[in-house]
């Protein structure tokens, strides 16, 4: 049997697919602090997913991976975007409550 292996080089694919889950289980009950900061949360992970490019390199006959951080200005943008709106999602909770 083949084990998942959580690869947490990249953790922005994780933030990603958490935020896409908290939206798309808080869509359908209208909760709009849970669709934003879901929302949030995907904006970030893409962001951070531009802004990781892949840079391999060979290293004594084996290929390595890396993923480094270098901005990039969609990248970084995303990632503005997605932290005002998880910040939004977070005063609309405890400003108004659920």
């Amino acid at each position: 049997m083949e084990s998942l292996g959580w690869n947490l080089k990249q953790w922005w694919n994780l933030v990603g697919a958490a935020g896409a889950l908290l939206a798309i289980a808080s869509a359908p009950v209208q909760f709009v602090p849970g669709v934003s900061m879901g929302l949030g949360l995907l904006c970030f992970g893409a962001g951070e997913w531009g802004n990781h490019a892949i840079h391999m390199k060979r290293s004594n006959g084996a290929i390595v991976e890396s993923y480094p951080w270098y901005p990039y200005f969609f990248g970084l943008l995303l990632d503005a975007i997605g932290i005002g709106s998880f910040g939004f999602g977070l005063y609309r909770l405890v400003a108004f409550g659920p």
